[in-house]
């Protein structure tokens, strides 16, 4: 466009229309997208409740007047996800320059698009003049090469059907190396590493989207579902072992605990539960009044588990006894990780917080960009992904946290995995990366969809999820 317009007609700025509003007739709504325009690019002069609805609207290409038809929905029910949401909260933070309420937060998450709107009239911040400048995704950014170059092939790939946002699980079965993963078509599969052959097929009500847990015998895999149930599946014969509900989506993956004789997990219906992985009977069940996704940290006979509305908890393993909370500023999506003796958090907005295993905070650390990823514990650090497209190592020293971009990668990342002295991290929009601990780039590969699932390795093989339907075996070769 800047080749082809004269200088003077250059644009200021460039809005971002997710979806074109539409008339009956299928046409796009000129009238309405006029409507989007003036009220997203007159800050000064409207509302809270305007920014909001105009938002909404510009992310589902509705009209400002159907916003009535879809009031009894929730943000999910339209079509939103945890990652929209944040999106949408955050781009809604930086028009008006200060923090989102967490009523609002919670009212999207977790109730209809009226307790929204009806949160946002309540809401008085001050507009903010500067517009939000997004950085660029580069995925052909110059890297340094490393000593240790590898080629990445792909080995063989299976089709779930739908998009595989969950990240797989490698274990070894008797003789066998095996993954499992799910999906949106609500096929989960149990496949071999070597040849990509079906071991188990499990067609489940809902979507899956947590990763899978396996059970200390080796012969079960535990995982959440859309339809509010936890599932026991007996891989070896194909056989739905026992099922536990709540009364809520799960997408959070679980974890053992009570010495292996038991799984807890958190639940969009706002419980923290722990349950026996013998027969599915309840063990303990804990209101802790907010959705949860991350996945919880078990360790020393303490539970720490942290909300989408940004809390943090530490529950008792044995009871399921609250024994403290911590208010985090903004959601949690990532799970936590012990590094110098402390508990780090990692919050959407880009913070890392450190809490002592009694709940004292000891420092907080802002990274330059959003927080999705997981902490990864290698020896003295923790490796993240970064919403700023770099890769990360956070180490403490004398108390004091410091952080260092092993790599800039240009693209938006997942949960890394660190694989003997490299990182192996996937980007949002397709690529694959193998990097060294230097920073070096090692290998990487391009996939055909966007990918939201993390990477996992076993035995020189790298399996992730990928929007275009398949889980993908890739190996790595040295050059």
């Amino acid at each position: 466009m800047l080749h082809t317009l004269p200088r003077h007609c250059f644009p200021d700025y460039v809005d971002i229309v997710r979806k074109c509003p539409i008339t009956s007739h299928g046409k796009t709504d000129k009238k309405a997208l006029e409507s989007l325009f003036l009220h997203r690019n007159r800050p000064d002069k409207r509302s809270v409740i305007d920014t909001f609805t105009t938002l909404i609207c510009q992310y589902f290409g509705f009209d400002l007047n159907q916003l009535s038809k879809i009031q009894k929905n929730t943000f999910f029910e339209i079509g939103g996800n945890s990652i929209l949401a944040v999106q949408l909260l955050n781009e809604f933070r930086d028009e008006f320059g200060g923090e989102c309420p967490p009523d609002l937060v919670t009212a999207l998450f977790e109730k209809d698009l009226k307790a929204c709107f009806d949160s946002a009239r309540l809401v008085t911040l001050a507009p903010s003049r500067k517009r939000p400048q997004t950085p660029k995704t580069d995925t052909n950014c110059v890297l340094k090469k490393s000593k240790n170059e590898v080629a990445l092939t792909i080995a063989w790939k299976h089709n779930l059907e739908a998009c595989v946002d969950s990240s797989p699980l490698v274990f070894h079965h008797k003789s066998r190396a095996l993954v499992a993963v799910g999906s949106f078509s609500h096929i989960f599969a149990v496949l071999d590493t070597c040849t990509g052959e079906k071991v188990a097929k499990f067609v489940l009500p809902d979507v899956v989207e947590g990763q899978p847990c396996l059970s200390p015998c080796g012969n079960f895999l535990h995982v959440g579902c859309f339809d509010g149930k936890m599932y026991c599946l007996d891989f070896t014969s194909n056989e739905v072992k026992w099922s536990y509900a709540t009364a809520e989506r799960i997408k959070c993956k679980p974890a053992l605990c009570r010495e292996s004789t038991a799984i807890v997990f958190g639940s969009y219906d706002k419980q923290v539960h722990c349950v026996a992985i013998l027969d599915g009977s309840p063990v303990w069940t804990t209101l802790v009044s907010e959705s949860i996704v991350s996945a919880p940290l078990v360790q020393n006979s303490k539970i720490y588990i942290a909300t989408i509305c940004g809390t943090c908890l530490c529950l008792s393993e044995t009871t399921g006894t609250v024994l403290w909370t911590y208010k985090s500023p903004s959601p949690i999506f990532g799970a936590p990780c012990t590094l110098s003796e402390s508990i780090l958090w990692p919050n959407v907005h880009g913070n890392i917080i450190s809490l002592s295993t009694e709940g004292h905070k000891n420092w907080n650390c802002e990274c330059q960009g959003h927080l999705y990823s997981s902490l990864v514990r290698y020896k003295n650090s923790a490796i993240f992904g970064c919403h700023d497209r770099n890769l990360y190592a956070l180490r403490v020293e004398d108390g004091v946290p410091k952080t260092e971009v092993i790599a800039g990668l240009g693209d938006i990342l997942t949960t890394p995995c660190i694989c003997e002295d490299r990182v192996v991290v996937a980007g949002n929009s397709g690529h694959l990366f193998v990097v060294d601990l230097e920073g070096g780039l090692m290998g990487r590969l391009r996939l055909p969809g966007q990918i939201f699932s993390s990477v996992v390795t076993l035995e020189g093989k790298m399996f992730v999820g990928c929007r275009d339907n398949n889980l993908y075996c890739v190996m790595t070769n040295k050059t």
